[in-house]
């Protein structure tokens, strides 16, 4: 049989296999780089919304802000991360630290001053996935209600990818239950077991929730509830004066808010007829005694 001479199919076949190879490392390259520019930490970061009486408000506890590594080679300098409030807030109290994984040997935090938290990372070696959690971090608003606003990062000497200058740690969003007493009416004097005029309402009270009401006297000194409307007629038959006011409550959010009315007091005009002496018994035209 004779046999066919292709001068060129070895070529061919090399030069498809290069192209082949080729593109296999570009596709490698590509992956490899993908794989580096998402190499980063996960930060969970908690979100807190409250509502307060009044400023500077209670303190609140945040909820856990975690940083976990998906490669082991995220957190790649151990040192300080620093954790700052936003506007009109600040912090209470630092809470506690922890971790899981070898790298990461101690994590420890601490208020810097009222508006700074310092974390501090001890550890070496990038060869274990760790994650850091950061607990029962408190904080409280200052002055005013204030929207959406965050924690962020704003220096520390750790280097960790993924988690740097600006990046936020949590959300802080404050509400303010506002409330006001309003103003009743009219001081009065009675008889000794008269019966007052009702108490009326000469300034509505005001609030950011649903309103409620609850009158309360001085007799027992603004313990019992009188009465649960807006106006009120106390009963008659008062014999001592007595000092009423009312107590208006806001709920929103299901945080109870209250403010006091003015105070108006019933004076009761007690008198007594006294005793007169003695009978007697004199001649016609007599003095008496």
């Amino acid at each position: 049989m004779e046999k066919k001479y292709y001068p060129n199919s070895n070529a061919n076949f090399l030069r498809n296999f290069a192209s082949k190879m080729k593109l296999n490392a570009i596709i490698l390259i590509v992956f490899a780089c993908l794989n580096s520019a998402f190499a980063q930490v996960t930060i969970t970061a908690p979100t807190l919304t409250f509502t307060t009486c009044s400023f500077p408000s209670p303190s609140f506890t945040l909820g856990n802000i975690v940083i976990s590594e998906n490669l082991a080679t995220d957190i790649s300098t151990f040192g300080t991360l620093i954790l700052s409030t936003p506007a009109n807030f600040e912090f209470t109290s630092a809470g506690s630290a922890s971790f899981t994984g070898t790298d990461i040997t101690s994590v420890s935090v601490a208020l810097t001053d009222a508006t700074t938290i310092t974390l501090t990372i001890g550890g070496s070696g990038t060869g274990v996935l760790d994650t850091i959690t950061m607990s029962s971090i408190q904080i409280r608003a200052i002055t005013a209600a204030t929207g959406p606003s965050t924690v962020t990062r704003t220096g520390g000497t750790s280097v960790i990818a993924g988690d740097i200058i600006t990046d936020v740690h949590a959300t802080f969003t404050s509400i303010l239950n506002s409330v006001t007493g309003g103003t009743i009416a009219a001081a009065q004097t009675i008889c000794s077991g008269g019966d007052p005029a009702a108490f009326s309402e000469s300034v509505a009270s005001t609030g950011s929730g649903p309103l409620t009401y609850e009158w309360k006297q001085s007799g027992d000194g603004y313990s019992a509830t009188l009465g649960t409307g807006a106006t009120y007629d106390v009963s008659a038959g008062l014999a001592t004066t007595t000092s009423y006011r009312r107590i208006t409550i806001s709920t929103l959010n299901g945080v109870v808010c209250t403010a006091n009315s003015n105070d108006i007091v019933v004076t009761v005009n007690a008198v007594t007829g006294g005793t007169i002496a003695a009978a007697q018994t004199i001649c016609s035209g007599g003095n008496p005694a």
